[in-house]
């Protein structure tokens, strides 16, 4: 939801996202593929241009949310919405896991860190080079932190997140002892 609550991004589990735009008189959204699986999240940055998307192919991605607005207020004819329908979208980064990413989330000082999970057994940050004022959404790895992610079937997988200073990550864990 974006910081005004006017505008909705709804994630799929066939790998799509919906622009719903609450200020529009129609009842349309937009829809894309971002993923090929299950998309796991979806974070706002705090700049609300940058839009984090993880999901069940390891994928995560950074989107321009300017670009998907348009492409939702473009989509305002049947014909359009039509067209626009299940395209794939082309995300400004993406990076990922060797397995399915389970999470991902902006810090919350600003500084366009992004803090990723996997069945891979790492928890990831990710920086754009250019600094937190870069708007490129371009990320590298910065840290790579080992951690028994592997729930199982029946524990919910864990979320990551950032403790309010930016300070420490928070994570659940399954090693025990």
């Amino acid at each position: 939801v974006s910081a005004d609550g006017a505008v909705l991004y709804l994630a799929t589990s066939d790998g799509g996202l919906s622009v719903v735009d609450s200020r529009s008189n129609s009842s349309s959204s937009s829809s894309m593929i971002i993923a090929t699986r299950k998309v796991n999240t979806l974070h706002l940055h705090a700049n609300q241009q940058h839009l984090a998307s993880s999901a069940s192919d390891g994928s995560v991605a950074v989107w321009d949310v300017r670009s998907l607005a348009a492409a939702s207020s473009s989509s305002s004819s049947s014909k359009a919405a039509k067209q626009q329908q299940g395209k794939a979208a082309k995300p400004l980064c993406f990076v990922g896991h060797n397995k399915s990413s389970q999470g991902a989330c902006w810090c919350p000082d600003g500084s366009g860190r992004l803090l990723s999970i996997s069945f891979d057994d790492t928890l990831r940050v990710w920086q754009d080079p250019a600094g937190p004022a870069s708007s490129s959404g371009k990320l590298q790895q910065v840290l790579a932190v080992p951690h028994n992610n592997n729930t199982g079937r029946w524990v919910v997988p864990f979320r990551p997140a950032w403790s309010p200073a930016g300070d420490a990550l928070l994570v659940g864990d399954m090693k025990r002892g």
